[in-house]
């Protein structure tokens, strides 16, 4: 027979047997070969006789990932994540039934490409997660298309390439595919147009969306650091009634910072640093505004920090990176957390600026001659 048709034969047992003689790392307590019931191995959920689930994640087992787990018809979560599995994964994989969840990340020398079975196999499947592997290759639309119930998708930190794919998910709410440099394309047309509550975005070519409020009116924390989108801050952002945490660091974006963003009346964390914003800040984002009563945390230049994101695996920022350049002095309405050593002293970052056709210079000269920017 074909050695397609004996996995088609193998039991659930057998199955579990090939994962062990495939990967390291296997502890005494783990019991798995013993006598007795499969499903009371050490991570083996099982119904009616079935194995439903293999949940070893942060066990450090090394290794690889046998063929042989696509006769667990019935497996809907395999959780390896957090250990030192490698090699490439099996075609087969994308032949589970029922997988709900996999969770493969975290495994930085898994490598290989994502089966193309995988992405147009998962009828079931909610949770993907391959972040902080060496997984290469191209990202296909078929993933999201054939995913309905697709809840989150982490991609983070691998060496995936192509284009974000421009399908609509009407469940998604975690998409994590920041630093990813090889891949682009529009955020705003992968995720959901009402589910969506947290993106977190990677190297994307392009502006951040000026549609985002009305694609993503349930929003709760959206970030875009570390990525390669450019053009201004969108006016728009100020219509997330519910955003709580805005990350825009480490990016190309220029102009100045829009007043709109005073009418966020939950948002706690607002970070802008590294970027090319210049000009004064708007009054309206303190005094009596909804930003000045819920905002907690506010960085708008790297000397305020040390800033480490919620959703990073290293610092985005590094101190003398900024370039933000705002006039000084501030508002007087400005809430304190952003007005934190922005002008120290009441010099801040001090540079040249042009004013008509004169340009003034920090140096020798009164104070009320120079005019102070902020920045690092």
């Amino acid at each position: 027979s074909s050695s397609g048709e004996r996995r088609a034969m193998t039991t659930p047992r057998e199955a579990l047997e090939a994962l062990h003689r495939s990967t390291s790392g296997w502890r005494a307590g783990h019991n798995w070969l013993g006598g007795g019931s499969f499903c009371r191995w050490h991570g083996v959920g099982c119904e009616a006789g079935e194995v439903t689930s293999i949940d070893l994640g942060g066990g450090g087992l090394g290794g690889s990932l046998p063929p042989q787990l696509a006769s667990l018809t019935s497996l809907r979560t395999l959780n390896i994540d957090e250990s030192r599995l490698s090699g490439t994964l099996p075609a087969e994989l994308g032949k589970l039934p029922q997988l709900e969840t996999l969770l493969l990340g975290g495994n930085p020398a898994l490598s290989g490409t994502l089966p193309a079975s995988l992405q147009s196999a998962g009828g079931l499947l909610s949770v993907l997660d391959f972040s902080g592997s060496r997984l290469s290759g191209t990202l296909s639309g078929a993933l999201i298309r054939a995913s309905p119930r697709l809840d989150r998708l982490q991609l983070d930190h691998t060496r995936l390439s192509g284009t974000l794919p421009g399908e609509r998910s009407p469940l998604l709410r975690y998409l994590f595919v920041h630093s990813c440099p090889a891949l682009s394309g529009a955020l705003a047309e992968t995720a959901t147009e009402k589910q969506a509550d947290r993106i977190v975005s990677s190297r994307i070519i392009g502006t951040v969306p000026a549609r985002l409020a009305e694609l993503f009116p349930r929003l709760l924390a959206a970030s875009f650091a570390s990525t390669r989108l450019s053009g201004t801050v969108p006016t728009g952002l100020g219509e997330l009634s519910e955003l709580r945490s805005l990350w825009l660091v480490n990016m190309s974006l220029s102009g100045t910072v829009p007043a709109q963003l005073g009418k966020l009346g939950s948002l706690r964390e607002l970070e802008m640093h590294r970027n090319r914003l210049s000009g004064t800040l708007p009054a309206e984002l303190g005094g009596a505004s909804p930003l000045a009563k819920s905002l907690r945390r506010c960085v708008l230049a790297a000397r305020q920090g040390p800033h480490q994101p919620w959703h990073s695996m290293r610092p985005v920022d590094q101190p003398g990176a900024d370039t933000n350049r705002f006039v000084c002095p501030l508002p007087a309405s400005l809430p304190a957390p952003c007005a934190a050593h922005l002008c120290a002293g009441g010099a801040g970052w001090a540079g040249w600026r042009q004013r008509g056709r004169g340009r003034q210079r920090r140096g020798r000269g009164s104070k009320a001659q120079q005019t102070t920017e902020t920045g690092n």
